[in-house]
């Protein structure tokens, strides 16, 4: 186990500035290259107590912005189209790369209709950056027509709820 140094809150792990310890290929292959953590050694970590303040604020923001997106997302219906044999089931399954793309493109059609609401912080490019394929989660594979609900985290603990519905093409 080796110690890193949060950039960014990570569900079931930790907030902005934590050191937590983690196993080397995690820390090494996914963390540090995607830019949510770095190694943890005395210069970094001086460094983060000296910023840690900055971080806390661009995490506020960060969670406000999720939150925002999550409550105008959270009745959303996406419809997807599938060839289907017989009858029911569908060539190969719904993937979560499907599903945020649709999702995002939704929620993006939903913010330009709230556009003149002053309380709104978000906007069409945050979208991208909170609703990736990685935050979708199937709770069972869909290879069937018919609704089934997933679970989209945004950011951190911010989670909503939707209903993907697959119909005929």
């Amino acid at each position: 186990m080796i110690k890193v140094v949060l950039l960014k809150s990570v569900n079931q792990l930790g907030s902005v500035g934590s050191v937590v310890l983690v196993k080397p290929g995690y820390a090494k292959n996914y963390l540090v290259p995607q830019g949510i953590a770095l190694f943890a050694n005395k210069a970094i970590l001086e460094k983060m107590d000296f910023n840690k303040k900055k971080l806390l604020e661009a995490d506020s923001v960060n969670a406000k912005k999720a939150a925002q997106i999550a409550s105008i997302s959270q009745n959303i219906m996406l419809d997807v189209s599938k060839k289907t044999f017989q009858d029911v089931k569908i060539h190969g399954s719904v993937s979560s790369k499907e599903v945020a793309i649709l999702l995002s493109q939704e929620i993006k059609k939903i913010i330009n209709q709230q556009a003149s609401d002053k309380d709104l912080s978000i906007s069409e490019s945050d979208i991208d950056s909170y609703i990736s394929p990685s935050s979708i989660k199937f709770f069972t594979s869909i290879k069937e027509i018919g609704e089934y609900k997933i679970s989209v985290t945004v950011y951190g603990d911010v989670k909503f709820d939707c209903i993907v519905n697959v119909v005929k093409e």
